[in-house]
């Protein structure tokens, strides 16, 4: 109804009366077919890659009558309508999940606590321990290694930053290791082992997950650190402590470099947080 005005950052497609609509357009620009022939033809620098016109030229398409064309389009826009109801609920429960945490983490189980301390972290129930980081482990904290790796799956996995996330650990962010690189034996993972970010920019270093097993004979490179909590600590519950409020404060607070886009914390950085310790059942 109205009209619209573009800058030279975008192409403007208008779909040809009686053969093509919008909609069907917009769907056929999303697909993987369509957006990695168009990602191949970018030209430019690295900071600053561009699609040519001419890369449209060289998109080719079945047309449907425009009658399926709409149809088509209409049920893959239903689809889009429900994702993005989901990814709603999903940023809904974030907002819970963050609540539910600083208040158990801090006040513990609702009803179970009536007296209270003052603490370095704030106030705990009267019951609860804190500590070191440092003191609650069974093996000093540990840098990983980062080998040359193969292009092609070899049975060994190597973990990449992105393995580590806001909401924990994201058993996806891996690539192959090498077969024959001895060194790669101080680097491996055990189901329960917590690893942290020591490099990266200030909003991720610090982040933790905890691995799980999965997937087997997986080690992890230089950029994670590895922790191993004795009986006292369960490594579930480190992990939630490292995601919270104040664990992420901490250590993004903690991180130093000369740039932003890059800053780190170390072993005696994470040796030193304070970690509250409830009992182990709760």
């Amino acid at each position: 109804g109205g009209v619209g005005f573009g800058s030279t950052e975008f192409i403007v497609l208008a779909p040809k009366d009686g053969t093509t609509t919008s909609k069907f357009i917009y769907q056929l620009l999303k697909s993987d077919r369509v957006r990695s022939l168009l990602v191949s033809r970018m030209v430019g620098t690295s900071g600053r890659q561009r699609i040519p016109n001419t890369a449209l030229d060289e998109v080719i398409i079945g047309v449907p009558p425009v009658e399926e064309q709409e149809k088509i389009a209409s049920i893959l826009f239903s689809v889009d309508e429900a994702i993005e109801a989901t990814e709603a609920v999903i940023e809904q429960l974030q907002v819970v999940k963050k609540a539910m945490m600083a208040e158990l983490l801090t006040k513990g189980i609702p009803g179970r606590h009536s007296r209270f301390k003052k603490t370095e972290i704030g106030e705990v129930p009267e019951g609860w321990d804190v500590l070191r980081l440092g003191d609650c482990l069974r093996e000093p904290i540990r840098n990983g290694y980062s080998p040359v790796c193969p292009k092609t799956p070899t049975g060994r996995w190597i973990l990449h930053l992105g393995a580590v996330t806001a909401d924990g650990f994201n058993p996806t962010a891996l690539k192959p290791a090498p077969l024959d690189d001895a060194r790669l034996n101080s680097a491996t993972l055990e189901s329960g082992d917590i690893v942290v970010s020591r490099s990266n920019t200030r909003e991720r270093v610090g982040l933790a997950g905890m691995y799980r097993g999965e997937p087997a004979n997986c080690f992890y490179p230089d950029l994670l650190m590895r922790v191993r909590t004795n009986r006292d600590l369960l490594p579930d519950f480190l992990e939630l402590v490292l995601l919270s409020e104040r664990g992420r404060a901490y250590l993004s607070s903690s991180a130093r470099g000369t740039s932003e886009s890059m800053v780190k914390i170390n072993r005696t950085v994470l040796e030193a947080f304070p970690v509250q310790l409830p009992s182990l059942a709760e």
